[in-house]
């Protein structure tokens, strides 16, 4: 499969450990260790992330993973960081949030973009999803963590066929997204990092481990077989014949359409 460029919009608990596992496959892959890694997050590290989240030094998530990644890769791998909130192209110029840069979706996302949707907020998520929808050739792939289960799912589209984008099997996603857009349109009350610390209190680092993992695996299916499932579940304290533990759900397979 054929990328021009590889992203990872969020890099804290799900985004953070993806890098790791991301730069050390990119960097050893001949078809892939050409392609710049490109790196969106407005938020910070802090130590309070520590106990579920990968980095090396305080600072802007993603110039922080960057500098880490640039130092251990820099003579293979060419890597970038966007230290700002992606939004949508209309939305430019009505939220301000003077405490962090923002970048409408246009000006990240091209054709031939390989997306690992690592955010914590459905605004942005849907943002991607539907700008996404407009393009030719690209690849999301969605990482979703909870407690103890997690979800990771495909959007595809090629050669004006696709497959069931996020909001579509999430319905809820366009509320949700709604509410944190009226959020950010109103003057700044409860900034980004608390909203989104109260949304993912419950995310545990095992269930971010499971979902990094799963997000690469997935990537590692389109570069080998061409394909990849549309929907992997998993849940790390699961239970199948009576027997407690790691869990794979039934994976739903990948069904593209023709657009109309």
């Amino acid at each position: 499969m054929e990328f021009q460029q590889i992203i990872i919009v969020g890099c804290g608990g799900n985004g953070s450990w993806l890098s790791l596992f991301l730069t050390q496959y990119m960097s050893v892959n001949v078809d892939l260790f050409y392609l710049p890694i490109i790196l969106v997050d407005h938020d910070t590290f802090e130590d309070r992330n520590r106990e579920r989240q990968f980095f090396a030094r305080p600072g802007n998530k993603a110039e922080s993973l960057a500098g880490t990644w640039t130092k251990k890769y820099g003579s293979d791998l060419t890597i970038q960081a966007i230290p700002k909130m992606v939004i949508a192209r209309e939305d430019l110029g009505f939220i301000d949030r003077p405490a962090f840069e923002l970048i409408p979706v246009d000006r990240l996302i091209a054709e031939y973009s390989l997306v690992f949707l690592c955010v914590d907020k459905c605004y942005p998520r849907v943002v991607i999803s539907q700008y996404a929808q407009t393009l030719s050739n690209v690849v999301l792939i969605n990482g979703g963590t909870a407690n103890h289960d997690w979800v990771v799912d495909v959007y595809m589209k090629r050669r004006g066929m696709q497959n069931n984008p996020l909001e579509v099997k999430y319905p809820d996603l366009l509320t949700r997204a709604a509410t944190e857009r009226e959020e950010l349109l109103q003057p700044k009350q409860m900034s980004c990092t608390d909203l989104m610390e109260t949304r993912v209190a419950d995310q545990t680092f095992i269930a971010n481990l499971s979902t990094a993992c799963t997000m690469l695996q997935v990537l590692h299916s389109l570069m080998s077989l061409d394909t990849a499932p549309e929907t992997i579940m998993g849940d790390v304290l699961g239970a199948t014949d009576g027997i407690r533990g790691p869990v794979l759900k039934p994976m739903l397979p990948l069904d593209l359409q023709l657009v109309e």
